[in-house]
């Protein structure tokens, strides 16, 4: 609203801009505190793995400042659902694509594959990225709450403590499966039946 006035008045809006960056900040900050906060999922349902990675896909697409970001999405056959809170699978791939979209630049694709692994009875879902890989000695760190190697405003260091979370809430994994200065790829496992898990 203050911003409003400001432009029909012809004032400088830059302090109102920086104002709302903020408190969309401290709101992510919020979100993401009260995701490791929590012992178990919420609402628990059949989720389409494969309809929930387009829907969330195409949301990004929409996205004025994540245009330039080419996002592609691949399913094996006959992926099953899973059984668990849909609002936070959709969360994981929410982190993880602000996670690669931070790695790349201007030329950047993010691959979404989903799969299903008959032998251990899983949905598999990777994520990956051509940004600039993971130093190794970061990898084991990664998933820790408030670790981040980005300059300071640009990242709070708990997406992937989240994305860790929610997975181990629903009975799943989450991996580096691979990374180089080529890129990344994050491999979630999440099992069909979606056992709860207090890990």
């Amino acid at each position: 609203m203050l911003r409003s006035r400001a432009e029909v008045s012809g004032t400088d809006t830059s302090s109102f801009n920086l104002i709302q960056s903020s408190l969309e900040r401290i709101g992510t900050i919020a979100k993401d505190l009260l995701y490791l906060s929590r012992k178990k999922a919420r609402v628990r349902g059949s989720i389409n793995i494969k309809e929930l990675a387009e829907k969330t896909i195409a949301f990004f697409k929409l996205q004025p400042k994540f245009k330039w970001i080419k996002m592609d999405f691949e399913s094996g056959d006959d992926v099953p659902e899973i059984y668990g809170d849909e609002s936070q699978i959709e969360q994981i791939f929410q982190d993880l694509f602000i996670n690669s979209i931070q790695a790349m630049g201007p030329e950047g694709r993010i691959l979404v594959r989903t799969d299903f692994d008959p032998v251990s009875h899983e949905v598999v879902i990777r994520v990956s990225d051509t940004g600039c890989g993971i130093a190794k000695e970061n990898i084991e760190s990664i998933f820790n709450a408030f670790f981040t190697t980005k300059e300071l405003g640009e990242g709070t260091g708990l997406g992937l403590a989240v994305c860790y979370t929610i997975v181990k809430q629903h009975g799943g994994s989450i991996e580096v499966e691979e990374t180089s200065e080529k890129g990344t790829t994050f491999a979630i496992r999440l099992p069909v039946g979606g056992e709860d898990s207090e890990g």
